[in-house]
């Protein structure tokens, strides 16, 4: 600390002087980190005073020596004193050293109080002194300072006075026992001598004393009368106050001296004033009575002093507000502090302005000033009310609930209308709660759980659904966002919540959830019926299945009995019996024939699926080959030409793809036009699958007719036109399944087409018979009209 502040060497050597110290310059936000730091430091009692809430603190940390008195005062606020204050923030912003005006040290007892005053020094981040206020206020931590008691001071300076001088020091420019400082001669009441008395102002690092040095009656009797020797003006205006307190306790010879070093001092003192005056934004000056200006230094705005110095206010058109309160001070002799707003060369400014009155001898004779240009201070905290008044404005006209809390005690910061209107409390109720009072109960969590969630959380966020109860007692449900709020230092200090009532949106997904529950339960239901169905429908399929090979199995003996017996009357009784009775004997013939063609096509429907034959390579060139053999007689009766290009081999059952070939092929040779039948079977490679066809130039299939074609015992044309039982077909659309599952694939399709064409599709393979009068190049590129009857699959394999 001594090395820092060079008056700490001479503690004990300068009277009155109660040592060096350190005061913290705490913004409030980091008051309760400062007091927490300094007792782990070992000061387990140490706390800043006196109490009350302020923008910065300036507690005293440090001060030596480390005596009785001196440790009274650590912790003490300085900057809750106007007076210290107003020095503590002259030396920060200026960077220099300042005096204070008249205090009484908090070192001081109830007995010799004395006045005392303090020096400060202002310490910034990183050692030497910053370019501008703005950089100063924002590096400043701290003072070193020294305390002064007056009279001891003095005393010590000035050794035995002499009593024929009085020598009073008065803080400031006025007279009066509350700003007395010093008095040689506390006890006398004698009226100075005329002519003899001289009062002067100092300005002493910022700060002003008035010094009063008057002669006693002593003075005239011991023959010292030398008024221009003694009590000359410049003697008195060019000295610091210590210069001229040590000048009254020496020779002539030593006063001389001392004033010469004290001189060259000052003007140190002054060009360190000038050189830091001329890197800031201050102007100062003087002017006398009549508002003429006496004297300007204005560096910072680049005004000439030869432009301003010997004219009025009036002449040079400053503005009437700051003319107004200069004649305020020069009337009623009280200083003042106040923000003016003025216009410089075409620019507007806005200045912090100190005025104080010039006096002598008690008279006014002018005024000092000192004006701070505090423009883009007073443009920076526009700025900032701005985004607060827009905060402000989003908090009270949020929809969603806002709630500020501390992230200590969970003390209510602020809450806004939204949240109070959600819970029906007002904000003093909310305070008047504990620590989220209106949380139900099994929705509480603590404050500390919430706060680390959000230190651990890479976002700071932290979401839940909690029941909030309302004053009237009434449970909601609310999406709860909090995230934290950082201090300068680093650390959280706030918590922010945002809550939304979500009870009707709950209410909602309930009341969906519950619906998709009893649709859940309604599709379980319907599908164990179905299933129920289904299984009834597969058991009457078999036992109806089973019931037509047994009848048509069983039936064929009886048929055959009638139609052996019908032949073998007709053959030996031929001759005995007449036209008509031969007539009903053909009828009986004919009947039980197409009888027993009818069972055996239902016998081969009843077979079809019974027992599933293993899957096998097939090569349809073979199967084509065979039923063009087993067709021989029909085609040739029919003079049918029948042709089919290479075709692959697939999977499935060789038996049923001969019996499906041989029933459509043979439909194509019985449903023929006048014209002799041309039938082609072809194949055409698409891709992933076969596409089969076969087509004819017979008579074709109404549009109407393509849902029935399938349809057991349905005929498209009378039995005299055509021989048949109209089960074919359906034997073909039951045998396709089976193909299906024996290959494995997809599900196929089966698809009938206009103009009597017939269409079996599958993803797989295509299987298409055609019966219209169309080429096979042409059936490749048509368009189909489709009805979905049925399911196939025929899988391409490559043996």
């Amino acid at each position: 600390m001594g090395a820092l502040c060079p008056q700490a060497a001479a503690t004990e050597e300068l009277p009155g002087h109660s040592g060096v110290g350190f005061a913290a310059l705490v913004p409030a936000a980091q008051l309760e980190e400062h007091v927490l730091r300094e007792r782990q430091q070992g000061r387990h009692d140490y706390a800043v005073w006196p109490e009350g809430v302020r923008t910065f603190y300036g507690p005293i940390v440090y001060l030596e020596p480390d005596d009785w008195r001196n440790r009274r005062a650590i912790g003490y606020d300085m900057f809750s004193d106007p007076v210290r204050r107003e020095a503590m923030v002259r030396a920060a912003d200026t960077g220099d050293s300042a005096l204070s005006g008249r205090v009484t040290l908090v070192q001081e007892t109830d007995e010799d109080i004395q006045a005392g005053f303090l020096l400060y020094l202002p310490v910034y981040a990183g050692g030497g002194v910053p370019d501008t206020v703005e950089q100063r206020r924002r590096d400043l931590i701290g003072w070193i300072y020294s305390p002064f008691r007056m009279n001891d001071l003095m005393q010590g300076l000035l050794g035995a006075t002499r009593s024929e001088v009085r020598l009073r020091i008065y803080d400031g420019l006025g007279r009066s026992e509350q700003t007395l400082m010093f008095d040689s001669h506390p006890e006398r009441n004698d009226r100075a001598l005329a002519g003899l008395s001289r009062t002067s102002a100092l300005l002493i690092d910022g700060h002003r004393w008035t010094v009063e040095l008057t002669a006693l009656p002593e003075f005239a009797q011991a023959g010292w009368w030398r008024p221009g020797l003694v009590l000359t003006a410049g003697f008195i205006l060019t000295l610091s106050v210590f210069a001229l307190i040590w000048s009254m306790a020496s020779t002539r010879a030593r006063a001389v001296s001392l004033a010469a070093s004290m001189t060259t001092a000052l003007r140190q003192s002054e060009e360190r004033f000038r050189v830091a005056l001329e890197d800031s934004n201050i102007a100062v000056f003087s002017q006398d009575a009549e508002l003429r200006y006496t004297w300007i230094f204005n560096p910072g705005h680049g005004v000439d002093p030869n432009r301003v110095i010997g004219k009025t206010d009036y002449q040079l058109a400053i503005p009437p507000k700051l003319v107004e309160l200069k004649e305020n001070v020069l009337r009623e002799g009280v200083g003042l502090h106040q923000e003016v707003e003025a216009s410089l060369f075409g620019q507007k400014y806005v200045f912090a302005v100190t005025l104080e009155p010039l006096r002598d001898n008690g008279d006014i004779v002018g005024l000092t000033a000192a004006a701070v240009d505090i423009t883009s201070l007073k443009q920076a905290e526009r700025k900032v009310k701005e985004s607060e008044a827009r905060f402000r404005t989003m908090f009270e006209h949020a929809a969603v609930g806002i709630m500020l809390t501390d992230c200590t005690q969970g003390d209510l910061i602020a809450v806004n209308p939204a949240f109070q209107q959600m819970l029906g409390y007002t904000e003093t109720e909310l305070r008047a709660l504990p620590w989220r009072g209106f949380v139900a109960p099994e929705s509480q969590v603590s404050l500390d759980s919430v706060v680390h969630a959000l230190q651990s959380s890479s976002v700071n966020v932290y979401k839940r659904q909690e029941y909030y109860l309302r004053k009237q007692g009434e449970r909601i449900v609310v999406s709860l966002t909090a995230s934290l709020v950082w201090g300068t230092d680093g650390k959280p200090k706030y918590v922010l919540w945002m809550a939304d009532d979500v009870s009707e949106l709950r209410a909602a997904e309930e009341r969906a959830r519950r619906a998709y529950q009893e649709l859940e339960r309604r599709v379980h239901e319907r599908t164990q019926e179905l299933q129920h169905r289904t299984a009834e429908l597969e058991r009457s399929n078999a036992e109806l299945e089973q019931f037509a090979y047994v009848a048509s199995h069983d039936l064929q003996e009886p048929l055959r009995t009638v139609s052996s017996f019908a032949q073998l009357l007709e053959r030996r009784y031929a001759h005995r019996l007449d036209a008509q009775a031969g007539e009903y004997l053909g009828y009986i013939v004919s009947g039980t024939s197409r009888m027993r063609a009818m069972i055996l096509d239902l016998l081969a429907l009843s077979r079809v699926g019974a027992w599933p034959p293993p899957p096998s390579s097939v090569d349809l060139n073979q199967v084509v080959e065979d039923v063009r053999g087993n067709l021989h007689q029909a085609a040739e009766e029919s003079s049918a030409k029948i042709h089919f290009a290479p075709l692959p081999t697939i999977i499935g059952d060789y038996g049923e793809l001969v019996q499906l070939f041989q029933n459509l092929l043979a439909n194509a040779i019985k449903f023929r036009s006048e014209r002799p039948p041309r039938i082609d079977v072809g194949v055409v490679d698409d891709g992933p699958e076969w596409r089969f066809f076969v087509c004819d130039n017979g008579i074709g299939i109404e549009k109407e007719q393509l849902q029935r074609v399938f349809i057991i015992f349905h005929r498209l044309h009378h039995k005299v036109e055509a021989e048949g039982t109209g089960i074919g077909l359906a034997i073909c659309k039951k045998s396709l399944p089976d193909m299906v599952a024996a290959s494995g694939s997809n599900r196929p399709q089966v698809k009938a087409h206009a103009f009597g064409s017939l269409c079996l599709n599958s993803p797989k393979a295509v299987l298409a018979i055609a019966t219209s009068p169309r080429s096979a190049e042409r059936y490749r590129q048509d368009a189909m009209v489709t009805v979905n009857i049925g399911s196939m699959s025929i899988k391409r394999t490559v043996p």
